[in-house]
């Protein structure tokens, strides 16, 4: 059962992977990844960052952290009003090197992925909240 829900948790990483992975040039000639060139897809991107999080509790911590790094990332454009494809162009690089990051730790992690009682053993409880704040 916890290899199951492993599996299904990098299923999606990897989705989300892939869609940070492939690079569009806007009318500008600035590339932005795939994800960010929806104008209107903000509901795209939430969901694709959301996807996985039912089942983060399974992801090892660097792949937890890794995501979280791009969900506030993402998260703390909101309220400068800027465009989703302006983020994405803005923020490519930064995007582009956590994608990449992603990448090595879900190679790794897919190695040892059947070790189902060595990740066990590794999952600690984390008392730690770090609020997301919104910038002003």
């Amino acid at each position: 059962m916890v290899l199951e829900k492993r599996i299904k948790a990098y299923e999606a990483v990897e989705r989300l992977i892939n869609q940070i992975k492939i690079a569009v040039v806007d009318t500008d000639n600035r590339p932005c990844h795939m994800l960010f060139s929806i104008e209107d897809g903000h509901t795209n991107v939430y969901e694709r960052l959301m996807d996985g999080m039912p089942d983060a509790l399974w992801l090892s911590e660097d792949m937890f952290d890794a995501t979280r790094v791009l969900n506030v990332l993402v998260y703390s454009r909101a309220p400068s009003g800027t465009s989703l494809t302006e983020f994405g162009k803005t923020h490519y690089r930064q995007i582009a090197e956590l994608r990449t990051s992603m990448e090595k730790i879900h190679i790794r992690d897919m190695t040892t992925l059947h070790k189902v009682l060595e990740f066990l053993r590794k999952k600690r409880y984390r008392d730690t909240f770090t609020p997301v704040a919104r910038p002003k």
